[in-house]
This record gives structure tokens, sequence and C-alpha cells, in this order.
């Protein structure tokens, strides 16, 4: 079951195994980029809090597991796409401006929060159909176009928390079970955006701008569980 908790870190079935390997993996495995810690060639690759501007070069095609959390990336449109296998990334802590371009189809999971990142355009996520887990958290993202994420059948978790929407994304993919819109300005539910996701089960809108929410409002998610609507 997929467990919102988790959104930290989508490596977190790896990390035991890096916390009891490295340091000592990270100096007998090969190849691994300088600096970075390689529990599993070709599995698990950790490139964080290194000051990085631009990719490493030498990160194994073969590896299923990227970070490169905490660095100083602008910009890393096209250049993860050779990497056919690559299922969990994280671009968190970066200085990215917009949604990367030219992710490989493969990934799961990806995490890009704490970035620069203000719109999600129609198209930039197409080839995305494979992702079960996108967050979003602490960007500055006002708008999101419509159906811009609709593409992504196989999504569970979206979090869009500490951003700066005015309203709830239209066309968001059914698939969802769990969506955090915490700690934007959202003044007003659109409902028939909301009845499309029938699968959905923890909805969080705290701190928000909303002033009033009908009773129907929810009527239309049979699995909902839990709905958070403090501070608003």
């Amino acid at each position: 079951r997929l467990d919102p908790s988790s959104k930290c870190y989508i490596f977190r079935r790896h990390v035991l195994l890096a916390l009891f390997v490295c340091p000592l993996a990270c100096l007998a495995m090969s190849p691994c980029p300088p600096g970075c810690c390689c529990p599993g060639p070709g599995f698990l690759v950790l490139c964080e809090s290194l000051g990085l501007r631009s990719l490493p070069r030498s990160v194994p095609l073969s590896t299923s597991a990227l970070s490169v959390a905490r660095n100083q990336l602008c910009n890393v449109d096209h250049l993860l796409q050779a990497f056919s296998g690559l299922q969990e990334l994280s671009l968190s802590h970066n200085l990215l401006a917009r949604f990367p371009r030219g992710l490989p189809p493969s990934l799961e999971s990806l995490l890009l929060q704490e970035n620069r990142i203000t719109y999600i355009t129609s198209g930039v996520l197409r080839q995305l159909r494979n992702l079960t887990r996108l967050h979003l958290e602490d960007n500055r993202i006002r708008a999101i176009q419509p159906g811009a994420l609709l593409g992504l059948r196989k999504l569970q978790l979206l979090t869009l928390k500490g951003n700066k929407l005015t309203s709830l994304p239209r066309s968001l993919p059914p698939s969802l079970t769990h969506l955090d819109l915490s700690e934007n300005c959202i003044s007003s539910l659109d409902l028939p955006s909301l009845a499309a996701l029938v699968n959905l089960q923890v909805l969080q809108i705290n701190s928000n701008c909303l002033r009033s929410v009908p009773e129907n409002t929810f009527d239309s998610l049979p699995r909902l569980r839990s709905v958070g609507l403090t501070n608003n």
C-alpha cells in the first residue's frame, strides 16, 4: 500500500542498505561518480549535498535509483533520457525553475520538492506514464494547465503543499489515492474536478483560503477516509 508519510525519500527501501554499506561500499564499488555513494553498482546512486551545478557524467546507465538532492542544479532537461531503467529520482532541494523535460518513461517516483518551479504546462509529463508518486511541495507553482497531469494513469500520490495555487487543479488523474494541497491559497473547491477522483482516500487542504465547503462536496468520493480542512 502507498504510504503518504514516506514523502521525504523515495529510497526508503534502500536507505538502510546505504547506511550499513556506505562509506565502505563507496570506496569499493566501481564505477561511481566522484563524491557519490554507490551501495550497489547499477542500482542506487546517491550524489547529495555536493554543490553540483550539473549532473555527474559517470552515473551508470543501469542505475535504477538516483538522488542528486541538495545541490545547485538549474537545468537537467533531456540529460536523463538514456537511463531507460531509472525508476526512482530525487531532484529535490535544487534550483530548477521549470519541470524537467525529457525524463525517462520508466520513472515511478519523482521528487521535485523545494525547487523554484512556477508552472506545470500540458505535455511536459506526457511520457511519464509509469509514475505513481510525484512530489512538488514547497515550490512556487501558481498554475497547472488543465489536463497536464491527466495522462499519469498510474499516479497515486501527488503532493503540492506549500505552493501558490489559488484553485484546485483541473483534470487530475482518477488513479489518485492521496492528494495534498495544503498551504496554498485555494478559495473554493471545483466539484466536477473532485468528483472524478473516485479512488481518492486522503485529501489534505489545510491552511488555504476556503471560505465555505458545501455539505455534499465529498459525496461523490466513495473511498475517501480522511479530509484535512484546518486553518481555513
